[in-house]
């Protein structure tokens, strides 16, 4: 099979950092005949996070690389939710309506199970090197912290916003918004899962709530924060008080459960290299609202 009737069996191309958009690519361009090295500062493939929505985009992505049957297959399908507003009557969306095609609906999955597909399906000439922790890229080769190198002729970043390939194109940084995003997963325990809705306060604070396959809820808010380490214990009440939903599933989840992100964005990297390309959060780390 090759990805779009390319072939790029002439080609070595190390890919830093195998998180959902490194494997994907690794996926797409091992497809294509090339030789990938995944290079992965943790010393297990694994992904931190909670819940993750795929796009139609996304959906096309994944169909190119012959993994939407199998994504569709371990997500639950997102078709409508609810739009709750202080003092306003629920608006209730369809988010089919939101595809080119109009029925398209994006799928509501665990991050850790599509970062498990994308790892389980590596093709054969996809090599990972774990415990690799890029310092800097000289002359065509990633060299570690421990100094081992690994030469190629592509070297492409999805290493996220805090990017050690992006300081090789760009002097830039991801700016802090203000803003806290707090993630959880929940069990339902049988209980009636809810209609997928979103939540907006008074103030600036939102949070969502989304059923996932294996009864089990996720759960998102955003608080705005002067700092970017606020703890959840700082911010628990807020989301609390943004209603019933809040109460019963952000109430439900012990702190230590909560994963806290700092929303930071900046606009893309157009600078390019020779042998240096970005991609995903590297190239525009962006806020989540935005897309």
């Amino acid at each position: 099979m090759r990805v779009g009737d390319m072939t790029l069996s002439h080609l070595h191309i190390a890919i830093v950092g195998a998180g959902i958009g490194g494997l994907a690519l690794a996926r797409a361009l091992g497809l294509s005949g090339a030789r990938v090295t995944v290079l992965e500062r943790a010393a297990t493939l694994g992904e931190v996070g909670a819940g993750l929505s795929v796009w139609e985009n996304g959906l096309h992505a994944l169909e190119a690389i012959g993994l939407r049957g199998a994504a569709e297959a371990a997500g639950r399908a997102w078709p409508v939710y609810e739009i709750h507003r202080p003092g306003r009557p629920a608006i209730l969306r369809d988010n089919g309506a939101l595809s080119l095609r109009g029925d398209v609906s994006p799928l509501m999955m665990h991050r850790g199970t599509l970062f498990g597909l994308l790892r389980d399906a590596l093709p054969p000439g996809v090599a990972v090197v774990p415990s690799f922790a890029l310092a800097r890229i000289e002359e065509g080769r990633a060299v570690a912290t421990d100094g081992r190198t690994v030469a190629a002729d592509l070297i492409v970043g999805a290493d996220g916003e805090g990017s050690v390939v992006r300081g090789h194109l760009t002097d830039a940084v991801p700016r802090f918004r203000r803003q806290v995003c707090y993630r959880g997963i929940v069990p339902l325990r049988g209980e009636t899962a809810p209609v997928p809705a979103e939540v907006f306060g008074t103030r600036h604070h939102r949070a969502g709530f989304f059923p996932l396959p294996g009864d089990a809820l996720y759960w998102f808010a955003l608080v705005d924060g002067e700092t970017a380490d606020m703890p959840f214990e700082a911010a628990r009440d807020g989301i609390l008080a943004l209603g019933p939903l809040a109460e019963r599933f952000v109430g439900a989840t012990p702190a230590g459960a909560v994963i806290a992100s700092p929303i930071r964005d900046m606009p893309p990297v157009t600078a390019v290299h020779g042998h240096i390309a970005l991609i995903g959060d590297a190239a525009h780390p962006m806020q989540p609202s935005l897309g």
